[in-house]
């Protein structure tokens, strides 16, 4: 692994940093704003996350709703992290040369 060197002339870690990033995305030619992708998942976090303080907080009942509050909270955030795991897993082995 290679070690990061920043320029020393400037003195300040956080505008170099600035500069590599912004480097980064004009050589790359894509928004550091991001993209369509970027707006769709954030919609659809936020939605899931509505959803769920909705449901706990007005709908809950208490010995009805144990069984979907336990899904919801239990299974459902490890499944979806797995998920992006191997979405990740799949865009690195996407961009590996054979």
């Amino acid at each position: 692994m290679v070690t990061p060197k920043f320029l020393h002339g400037q003195g300040n870690f956080h505008i170099a940093l600035k500069q590599r990033v912004n480097q980064y995305f004009s050589d790359i030619k894509k928004p550091s704003t991001g993209n369509t992708s970027l707006l769709l998942k954030g919609i659809l976090f936020f939605a899931c996350y509505l959803f769920l303080y909705i449901h706990l907080v007005f709908l809950h009942r208490p010995g009805g709703w144990l069984c979907p509050n336990a899904f919801c909270l239990g299974v459902l955030p490890p499944l979806s992290a797995l998920m992006l795991c191997m979405m990740g897993l799949m865009a690195a082995l996407a961009n590996i040369k054979l």
